[in-house]
């Protein structure tokens, strides 16, 4: 786990804070801390424009990390502004390289009606899974071509994200799966970023605690296992069902669950419809 270094100039943790797009608050993301699926050399400028008095953060490629903040609940309310395509991003709770909770765009004019047009998705060991939570996907009112005003609640294990003056959340996160409580925000591009305010606290009511876990009683999933070293089967032998003539004494299936252990020295065999394998 790599910690990342945070600024010596921090964000006050009460009321609402107006963060300028300037030098003195973001910084570019160096290619070695971004996550894998976007890692670039960041393209990261700053721009001014009369009636948008904090500036504008204009983000080509890579990411930019905002200085000195550790951010855990609240509200965060940005404009965005994408440039061409690709994917406008945001994560939260930026701990290390490990753990983070990303938000992002796949922006397209078909957004409105596309299903994985606004999406959540945790970044675990290093990894953000972005294609194991399918269910934290939803269409959102995106204007490819012009600015989309967001609205981001954060509270404990929950998250609601409102686009462009939703009153309901156009997606609401009933389970925070990263490990990370709090830590920096970072932007990525391609896009433009403006009117940033933070509101450490200001969590509108929502529960910290999170929805339940739909597959918590499920036996179908396989939560603890152990792994042997792997054996290399001679060639020409395969297995099937018909290796289970020999026992594993003293070892024990886990009840209402379904396994399959194969090792050189036994074979013990528990098959229902689906079923894991455990090689060893």
């Amino acid at each position: 786990m790599t910690a990342l270094a945070l600024a010596a100039e921090t964000i006050p943790s009460a009321g609402a804070q107006s963060i300028p797009m300037t030098t003195n608050y973001w910084t570019p993301v160096p290619a070695s801390e971004q996550i894998t699926f976007y890692r670039a050399t960041a393209d990261v400028t700053f721009a001014n424009k009369e009636g948008v008095p904090q500036g504008l953060l204009v983000i080509k490629k890579g990411a930019a990390r905002l200085k000195g903040v550790n951010f855990a609940n609240g509200t965060i309310v940005y404009d965005m502004k994408p440039i061409g395509g690709g994917f406008a991003t945001a994560i939260f709770r930026r701990r290390d390289l490990d753990s983070g909770e990303v938000l992002y765009v796949r922006v397209s004019p078909d957004c409105p009606i596309s299903q994985d047009c606004l999406q959540y998705a945790p970044i675990i060991n290093g990894n953000m899974l972005w294609d194991a939570y399918p269910q934290y996907q939803r269409p959102a009112p995106i204007n490819p071509d012009g600015w989309n005003h967001f609205r981001i609640v954060l509270s404990g294990r929950r998250m609601n994200v409102f686009v462009n003056g939703a009153v309901t959340p156009t997606l609401s996160v009933g389970r925070l799966e990263a490990s990370s409580k709090q830590g920096q925000i970072e932007l990525l591009g391609p896009a433009i970023y403006a009117n940033l305010r933070i509101s450490s606290g200001a969590v509108d009511h929502l529960s910290p605690s999170p929805l339940p876990d739909v597959t918590e009683n499920d036996t179908r999933y396989v939560r603890r296992w152990k792994v042997s070293p792997f054996t290399v089967l001679p060639p020409g032998k395969d297995i099937s069902v018909t290796n289970r003539s020999r026992p594993c004494p003293g070892k024990e299936l886990m009840p209402n669950r379904t396994v399959l252990l194969i090792s050189p020295a036994c074979t013990r065999l528990q098959i229902q419809a689906p079923f894991a394998v455990f090689r060893g």
